[in-house]
């Protein structure tokens, strides 16, 4: 049998990419004048902002926490029945106010550049997530998963189980060149094509992670075969 050199590992970086942010010290809250549960999923923090309006909520934020740089969330757009998207804005003015956002002024890249720390960094990266887009890397790497271990990359987007001609390219050298089986890259796909994201944001598709696939498939297949 041939010995194995090379496995593949995915990261989901729009799970990865939220968690950042909050190891960076953002702090995102929601407001308690008005119930807000759709957005529970972007809040970081457990308590709520407890004024009768945004302009209220904003000034306790402030006067908390003096060192950060408080903003709105704002709804800038939101989608109907074919589309369904919900767009962020961070501003310092209120408009229909999802959220609060405070980020440290001593962050060194918020320093250097306010505006697009605050648009791409933050409120994209909420975009993201609060949509479930979904945003991968997938890595080749040998069986130490070390970071200089990495023997090819790829970053996919994928949009309702479709692939671009770049992604397919790299499925077919994965398989050519580096030996990956194709039953593993149609269970890396799997995990990123599902409909929501996973609180896992790293896989690594070792053969012991493989076993545990196939015997939880094993289990669902004689839990339908026992009714």
């Amino acid at each position: 049998m041939k010995e194995r050199k090379y496995f593949l590992l995915i990261r989901n970086m729009t799970r990865l990419e939220f968690a950042w942010l909050k190891e960076d010290g953002i702090k995102i809250f929601l407001p308690s004048y008005m119930p807000m549960d759709r957005f529970k999923k972007i809040s970081t923090e457990s308590e709520l902002v407890y004024g009768e309006t945004p302009e209220l909520c904003m000034n306790i934020l402030k006067n908390k926490y003096e060192d950060y740089g408080v903003f709105y969330l704002n709804i800038s757009y939101i989608s109907c029945e074919n589309y369904k998207l919900t767009e962020f804005e961070l501003s310092e003015q209120p408009d229909i106010v999802a959220a609060f956002v405070c980020i440290p002024k001593n962050i060194p890249e918020y320093k250097q550049k306010p505006d697009f720390y605050r648009e791409y960094q933050v409120c994209f990266t909420l975009q993201k997530y609060y949509n479930d887009f979904k945003s991968w890397e997938m890595y080749v790497v040998d069986e130490n998963f070390s970071k200089n271990d990495i023997i090819d990359h790829h970053f996919f987007i994928s949009v309702d189980r479709r692939y671009f001609t770049a992604d397919k390219e790299f499925f077919k050298k994965c398989r050519i060149k580096y030996g990956i089986p194709q039953i593993e890259l149609s269970v890396a796909k799997h995990i990123m094509n599902k409909k929501h994201l996973s609180e896992r944001c790293i896989y690594k598709l070792t053969p012991e992670f493989m076993k545990k696939i196939r015997q939880k498939k094993k289990e669902v297949i004689g839990a339908k075969n026992a009714k």
